[in-house]
């Protein structure tokens, strides 16, 4: 079904093939990753596409959005260009850099306050201490809340009447 919607020859989205043929979003997402291994698809660049929405009395908000352009392979097309496009055959190179890490940030900021349990640190030490693996203050942050919340470790700032506020070095963690 996915291979009769790209037979058009127009470079379709995984959304767009996922209400063409009514499969299910992993099912497609599976399949055409498979297909662009194989060579049986050509797979465009990264597009990044920043889109707004109105949250009512929040406001409008915005979020940046990553996807693909999926394109049927004739024979012996190793790279199209295509409407400004580039379309490439499957090779490491050209994989998805988010997940090429290895271990997340989380999972970075986690070990680090692991190996160093036996004493509490600013937030802003965390992220200098991390630095070189590109971890932010913001990446320290998001990570010490929601494991905060599971009970993994203890987190602290300024307290005033019904709020908490991070001291001058950032929030005390341990």
């Amino acid at each position: 079904m996915i291979l009769a919607v790209l037979v058009s020859g127009e470079p379709r989205t995984h959304r767009q093939i996922v209400k063409a043929t009514g499969l299910t979003g992993s099912a497609v997402w599976s399949a055409l990753s498979y297909y662009w291994k194989k060579g049986v698809v050509l797979r465009s660049e990264p597009i990044r596409e920043y889109r707004e929405f109105f949250k009512g009395r929040a406001g409008v908000k915005g979020n940046v959005r990553s996807y693909y352009l999926y394109l049927l392979r004739s024979e012996n097309v190793e790279e199209l260009n295509l409407g400004g496009r580039q379309f490439v055959t499957y090779s490491k190179k050209f994989l998805d850099r988010r997940g090429a890490r290895g271990e997340s940030k989380s999972q970075i900021v986690l070990k680090f306050l692991e190996t160093n349990s036996d004493q509490a640190w600013y937030s802003e030490e965390i992220a200098e201490a991390l630095k070189d693996k590109d971890v932010k203050p913001s990446d320290v942050m998001s990570t010490v809340r929601r494991y905060e919340e599971k009970g993994f470790l203890y987190l602290r700032g300024y307290r005033t009447h019904d709020r908490q506020t991070s001291f001058k070095e950032g929030y005390l963690i341990t």
